[in-house]
């Protein structure tokens, strides 16, 4: 009998090494599971990338700024001033494309952009007075993507209509100041290509004028009104490049994710769309009002870009990465309820039996990957639980013997994939109904096993009685 019993310990000690040995070993084919969401949000990206190139990219939209050549002491310089006051008005209709199973948001938009621009200031008096050549002077327009350009950009002014065309090279370097800081000698893209690189996050940004062909000064202020139709894909920022920025925006996407260097003073959304309203004070974006090409190498107008990305209300990929982080809690769990039905009923389930449990969890979380590429993820999420619910209890009605425990084992199952589920509908609060679930469930993991004799599982009684020598 005493053999028996020894036996009886033994092998529930080597069952408890096997399984423990087996959950470390079944984190391989979740790593693998994770690896193939990789693979294919990357997949994602190069198709957004794919459909975007000829549309049109991520748009950053900045201006206007005077550009005015002047003469002072028989040299040369550029001077140039930002609005007074600027005012953005945009109306953007974003649209889904596809390219094969994956989705593209892209957009086309009518921007507004009206105010007042001063005239330009330089010190200087009697020989040294400045000589402004109204005649050159040219209205400048940074904008991050070309090839989104549907229309012609048209500029109202008192005097007319003008129409933008593309910026000298030069020109594009001296207004974002890279091309001020050029060594002598320096070739004219490489220093344009410093000022409107990407840095600190910053996006780059190209240049539109128009030429003024004014005969004199303006008087006092110089109103403007720009009007450009945009195409683009992702995500619309804008440039503070007034003393007061106002940007104010429409859209019937529900999803818009606003981010940069400011967020919106006023939001609304709904199911219909959002309505969000910036206002941006000169003091708050470490940009000046007035400069010249010698006075400073780098506006960094860049930095300070804010605006509105278009999201999906759901990222298929995220949840499911989400998802398989809990893939070790649920096979653990899975399998500590395996172990209570060989303890409490007096069954031996073979090691084998948990190797096809545990694959059968795993091959959850790849059901759930490509469902949600086809069909909506709570559809995805139920069909593929259904199929991993049914098909363990079919197998523990063989294992466990009886419909009763088989029954029971897949309400388990379901019931974890439930909470699951809960978890990943949540985002502040995920942490906390995680830490408590665990909680509840390893106080009834003890109260159902708190008469168990753990020395000798086939009697009850709690922990062994001590033996005096």
């Amino acid at each position: 009998m005493k053999e028996m019993l020894q036996r009886v310990r033994f092998s529930m000690f080597v069952k408890l090494i096997f399984v423990a040995i087996l959950i470390a070993e079944l984190k391989m084919p979740l790593l693998m599971i994770d690896s193939i969401i990789d693979e294919r949000q990357t997949r994602q990206t190069e198709a957004e990338r794919e459909v975007s190139q000829p549309w049109g990219g991520a748009q950053v939209v900045g201006g206007p700024i005077l550009a005015v050549p002047y003469l002072q002491q028989e040299r040369r310089h550029m001077a140039y001033v930002l609005p007074d006051s600027l005012t953005v008005t945009a109306a953007v209709t974003p649209e889904i494309r596809y390219r094969s199973i994956y989705e593209v948001i892209l957009y086309t938009g009518t921007i507004t952009l009206t105010g007042g621009i001063p005239l330009p200031a330089v010190a200087g008096d009697g020989a040294a007075a400045p000589t402004f050549l109204w005649s050159e002077a040219e209205l400048l327009v940074a904008l991050s993507d070309m090839r989104g350009i549907s229309e012609n950009v048209r500029l109202q002014l008192p005097a007319g209509e003008r129409l933008f065309e593309p910026a000298l090279q030069n020109r594009v370097g001296k207004a974002l100041g890279g091309a001020a800081a050029a060594n002598p000698g320096d070739d004219e893209w490489h220093a344009y290509r410093r000022s409107a690189r990407q840095e600190d996050g910053a996006p780059g940004v190209t240049m539109l004028r128009a030429p003024l062909a004014l005969a004199a000064g303006p008087d006092g202020v110089l109103p403007f009104t720009v009007t450009l139709n945009l195409k683009g894909s992702g995500k619309l920022q804008f440039l503070p490049l007034g003393r007061e920025t106002r940007v104010v925006m429409q859209s019937p996407w529900p999803d818009p994710s606003f981010g940069g260097a400011f967020l919106p003073t006023t939001r609304t959304i709904t199911g219909d769309g959002f309505a969000a309203e910036w206002q941006v004070y000169y003091l708050s974006r470490n940009i000046p009002q007035q400069w010249s090409e010698n006075e400073l190498a780098d506006i960094g107008a860049g930095r300070s870009a804010f605006g509105v990305e278009f999201i999906y209300p759901v990222d298929n990929y995220q949840r499911a990465t989400r998802a398989v982080k809990y893939g070790m809690m649920f096979i653990v769990l899975t399998f500590l309820a395996f172990f209570l039905f060989e303890v409490l009923q007096n069954l031996r389930i073979h090691p084998v039996q948990y190797v096809l449990i545990g694959a059968a969890l795993c091959l959850f979380y790849l059901l759930l990957l490509s469902l949600s590429e086809h069909l909506g993820f709570g559809t995805a999420y139920g069909l593929a639980a259904l199929g991993i619910v049914l098909m363990i209890g079919g197998y523990c009605w063989a294992v466990l013997r009886t419909f009763g425990r088989a029954l029971l084992m897949a309400a388990i199952t379901a019931v974890l994939y439930g909470y699951l589920f809960v978890l990943l509908q949540l985002q502040d609060y995920a942490l906390l109904c995680g830490s408590l679930g665990l909680f509840i469930i390893l106080g009834l993991v003890m109260y159902v096993t708190r008469r168990i004799n753990w020395y000798n599982p086939g009697d009850e009684g709690g922990a062994a009685p001590r033996q005096d020598a």
